[in-house]
């Protein structure tokens, strides 16, 4: 009776280390990557007051290839992005990431909303300077909040 114990005891751990295993290599785009590089909040930053000024004060025609210009910008970060990290993530995001993406949506949400009231009471100019810091901030607190989860992340899935 001992011996089928221990038996499954064993059993059970390796199935549990297995487990485990799976889900540290189905994180491993969202954890093993090199850091994002220092111009990287600055750079939304100025993308983000682009884009206010470009749909506030460029009219017609003028606005559109603004717009495209800032998608060209935006594809143009996509993919020097993925040349830099070597993937994308895909796959379940670790639980530790949930609160970090989660602020950055909702942060998002809450500049995109400041830029409109400000741009409808203040002016677009002050809009797009608002906007400029206000993502500049967002940004860089998602990458600092997102390495700290990651960490946790990576100690719990070593």
């Amino acid at each position: 009776m001992e011996t089928s114990r221990t038996h499954d005891d064993r059993e059970r751990e390796a199935a549990l280390q297995q487990l485990q295993d799976i889900e540290r290599a189905q994180a491993a785009t969202w954890l093993d990557h090199p850091a994002t590089p220092w111009w990287w909040a600055p750079y939304f930053a100025v993308w983000s007051g682009a884009l206010v000024l470009s749909v506030g004060y460029l009219p017609g025609w003028g606005s559109a290839l603004g717009n495209l210009a800032l998608v060209a910008a935006s594809g143009f970060l996509i993919g020097y992005h993925r040349r830099h990290r070597g993937t994308w993530p895909t796959g379940d995001i670790p639980r530790e990431l949930h609160r970090p993406l989660w602020m950055l949506l909702v942060g998002a949400g809450v500049v995109m909303a400041a830029a409109t009231a400000i741009g409808f009471l203040v002016s677009v100019w002050v809009s797009a300077v608002v906007t400029d810091v206000l993502a500049g901030l967002l940004v860089w607190r998602y990458e600092r909040d997102y390495a700290r989860a990651a960490e946790r992340a990576r100690r719990r899935l070593p």
